[in-house]
């Protein structure tokens, strides 16, 4: 079963933390995490651009110079797509982009990326994080001295730590729910309360 020590806000240790081996000991599968993050990346593309076709531009409704003895090429419409000001041949159109990852395959993909950095050495765990007021400076002395250049934070709803985290560029805050592939593998570390830990492994039990 794997270990990881839980520390205090002053990097002092409070105990270990068992950690559930259906979520942090599992075969290394990184395919899913390639699929995982192709439809994270899909599913935020608006697929809102579009063009006109030649049945759509505006004006062309006469034949622009008659159809022989001027040398050039045979022309029915100025909106044709081979003039300037025509319509676009083959153009994109709005559409959906959107792909639903199957459930069990993004829970592993979580679980394995969850994994790798459990094996990197690259959790921290609180055993709570506490904040009086709303002071980014505070919250970087925090988080200098477990020596972390670049994390996410993860806690259960704590509004004073997450407008605390805001103007930090490197960090980024998220509830144990929005945690996702994506920012698991954009930020290195992970920086994490004991609440929050647990309860990413009750939702990615098998």
């Amino acid at each position: 079963m794997p270990i990881i020590t839980v520390y205090d806000q002053s990097k002092k240790k409070v105990g270990d933390l068992n950690l559930d081996d259906r979520v942090f000991k599992v075969p290394n599968r990184s395919h899913l995490i390639y699929d995982a993050v192709v439809a994270h990346g899909v599913n935020q593309r608006q697929g809102t651009v579009s063009t006109k076709n030649r049945g759509r531009v505006r004006g062309g409704g006469t034949k622009p110079f008659r159809q022989k003895g001027t040398g050039r090429a045979r022309q029915g419409s100025s909106r044709s797509a081979i003039q300037v000001g025509g319509g676009v041949a083959f153009g994109p159109k709005p559409r959906d982009y959107g792909y639903e990852l199957p459930k069990k395959a993004a829970k592993g993909a979580l679980r394995v990326a969850l994994m790798q950095r459990y094996k990197n050495k690259s959790i921290f765990v609180l055993k709570h994080l506490k904040m009086d007021t709303i002071k980014t400076k505070a919250l970087a002395a925090l988080l200098k001295k477990f020596s972390l250049k670049k994390g996410l934070i993860v806690d259960e709803d704590n509004k004073t730590l997450e407008k605390s985290a805001a103007n930090l560029r490197s960090f980024k805050y998220s509830r144990p729910e929005g945690v996702n592939i994506f920012d698991l593998l954009k930020f290195e570390n992970l920086f994490i309360t004991e609440p929050a830990i647990l309860k990413i492994e009750k939702r990615l039990q098998p």
